[in-house]
């Protein structure tokens, strides 16, 4: 489970960020690539002085949760592609925000320091993530060659029929 939420989170135009591929558990299909999945988590969300920190903190905190709600969901694409944003946030573009590299309160130091915390639990789900969707991949591969196959089979049967 992931921890408590604090603040009650602002309406702010990087809501964007607990927006993910809008996938639940489903029915056996294709399954997107690691690699498009890590392209789907990649934002450009640009860290400015003046907006406050605690704007940030509250977009981190939606894609950290939706992340987990999709997880246990079994949407492993979703978790995956937000619990990507919420740690690429965290690890490093909050670096660029001068409240978060000198935090004023002890509270403040205390805040980042489990949003940190935060940010290394979800690298297991993250993982684990990846695996279930590697394996999915793999099954969905031997899917597609035994149907390759059977269409193959189903020819050569055919023409051999037309033969005779």
């Amino acid at each position: 489970a992931h921890q408590d939420k604090g603040e009650a989170p602002a309406v702010h135009h990087l809501a964007r960020f607990a927006r993910g591929p809008g996938r639940c558990a489903r029915a056996p299909a294709m399954v997107l690539s690691i690699e498009q999945l890590t392209r789907m988590a990649q934002t450009t969300t640009p860290i400015h002085a003046h907006t406050p920190l605690s704007r940030y903190l509250n977009s981190a905190s939606k894609a950290r949760d939706e992340g987990y709600n999709r997880y246990e969901q079994g949407d492993f694409e979703g978790a995956y592609v937000l619990l990507l944003r919420f740690v690429t946030l965290v690890v490093t573009d909050l670096r660029r925000h001068p409240d978060w590299v000198t935090p004023k309160t002890a509270q403040q130091r205390h805040q980042h320091q489990l949003f940190k915390d935060q940010a290394l639990s979800a690298f297991g789900i993250i993982e684990d993530a990846k695996e279930q969707l590697t394996a999915v991949a793999a099954t969905d591969e031997l899917v597609q060659r035994a149907k390759v196959e059977r269409e193959e089979q189903r020819a050569l049967e055919s023409a051999k029929q037309r033969e005779a």
